[in-house]
């Protein structure tokens, strides 16, 4: 029994001397750790083994014992690469200042100190990232008003029709800088119009993650997932857009399309009504913002008073033919199952026994062959219900696409490079980060 609880207390304070690595998401790696080429490898107590990335790594340390100071300094270059995606200053800066506490003494946490007084210097400078260069405000404002006016560049190039002009632009603007959104934007707005949706899609989030939420890039994203039928991640997205810039024409435009074209077994779902809710309310707003301009909503767009009322007398008017050919439809369907029903009572006359009477007396029998007439002449009155059942209902369906034609277009649109972000505040005078995408009735 001694022996038994001297190898427990063994076992626990190996574990709990072991190495203890924390993750950039917060998670804890604990147990023996090795550098093993580019990687770290830790054995747990159970000799279990994880493969740790050291980008990931946001410290290092031993508990119970002094850092081993060849760890250390593969700890320093850990951190150094760790944080050279990282474009929060604070961030970096609380991942030195956790360094250089784990590692007081050693000759790797001087040389941290001094990394961590060059990115304290660029958080007092309020320096911004780009790419992978920090730059000062001076230096960010040239970058950003270089970046706006060679956008404005290429998006003049688009509307002449220069695209691969545009095209070779785009591409020098991305090797100077992969983070350009204004770049990205446009790659992706062009590569959509080439059928390149997955590249597209691609391009937009990585606008996203250098601007933060860019209402026209949401609305590109949605438009990119439904037309690869991802509808449910369309409608998120079209959610985001319309909170990132609220009561849109473009954006709530293209909403009305995507619940109009909803698959049947989604409607009624909760993202459905949460974006019905939200496009009620931001359109409600708009329909009084377009009516001052004596603009109404028909379907998804927007047309005068007159106009409107016109279109609503030829709903009507098609929606009472509709009516008229749904009657026919359920009259055609009774006379047909009559008409069968008459075909299947002569066919069992056909083949009826003689009948004979009490007195055993051959009972006279309707002549075969006028039996076989009336089946021919029921056949014939079935097929010709059948095509004008066919008929009606070909009728019904064109003019279901007539209604639905008129109000709705069945495509949701991407906003152009008048959506074009910049890192220009609005103020500056460049293309707005949000730019306004209301566009006129047709």
């Amino acid at each position: 029994m001694k022996f038994f609880t001297t190898w427990i207390l063994l076992t626990l304070t190996a574990v709990a001397c072991g190495d203890v690595l924390t993750l950039d998401d917060g998670t804890k790696v604990e147990g023996k750790a090795k550098k093993v080429g580019d990687q770290w490898i830790v054995t747990d107590a159970a000799g279990h083994e994880t493969t740790v990335d050291p980008g990931r790594i946001v410290s290092f340390h031993l508990t119970g014992s002094a850092p081993d100071p060849a760890a250390t300094v593969d700890r320093l270059a850990a951190l150094r690469s760790s944080v050279e995606n990282l474009a929060d200053l604070q961030a970096i800066i609380d991942r030195y200042t956790q360094f250089i506490k784990q590692s007081a003494g050693s000759p790797q946490a001087a040389q941290a100190q001094d990394d961590l007084i060059v990115w304290q210097t660029r958080l007092s400078d309020n320096d911004k990232k780009a790419g992978n260069r920090w730059l000062s405000p001076m230096e960010w404002d040239v970058l950003a008003a270089d970046e706006a006016r060679d956008a404005q560049s290429i998006i003049d190039m688009i509307k002449r029709g220069d695209v691969d002009q545009a095209s070779v632009a785009i591409k020098q603007a991305l090797a100077d800088d992969s983070d350009n959104p204004s770049a990205l934007y446009l790659r992706g707005y062009l590569g959509y119009k080439n059928d390149l949706f997955v590249p597209a899609h691609a391009d937009f989030e990585h606008v996203l993650k250098v601007i933060g939420d860019h209402a026209p890039t949401l609305n590109n994203l949605a438009v990119t997932q439904w037309r690869q039928h991802n509808y449910g991640a369309a409608l998120s997205l079209y959610l985001k857009a319309m909170a990132a810039k609220p009561v849109d024409q473009a954006i709530l435009d293209n909403v009305v399309e995507a619940l109009q074209a909803l698959p049947a077994n989604m409607q009624g779902g909760n993202l459905a009504k949460k974006v019905q809710a939200l496009f009620d309310d931001q359109d409600k707003q708009l329909q009084g913002l377009q009516q001052a301009r004596g603009l109404y909503r028909w379907g998804s767009d927007w047309y005068p008073a007159a106009k409107v009322a016109q279109l609503t007398a030829e709903k009507q008017d098609h929606e009472q033919a509709m009516a008229a050919l749904q009657t026919q439809v359920r009259q055609t369907t009774e006379s047909l199952a009559s008409t069968d029903a008459e075909m299947q009572n002569a066919s069992h006359t056909i083949v009826a026994p003689p009948m004979v009477n009490i007195h055993r007396q051959i009972v006279d029998q309707p002549d075969p062959s006028l039996i076989r007439q009336q089946d021919t002449n029921l056949a014939q009155m079935d097929a010709i219900e059948r095509t004008k059942l066919n008929n009606l209902r070909q009728q019904i369906r064109h003019l279901e696409n007539k209604i639905s034609s008129t109000e709705y277009t069945g495509v949701q649109r991407l906003i152009g490079p008048e959506g074009t972000p910049t890192r220009l505040p609005p103020s500056a005078g460049a293309i707005a980060p949000n730019a306004p995408t209301t566009q006129p009735g047709k």
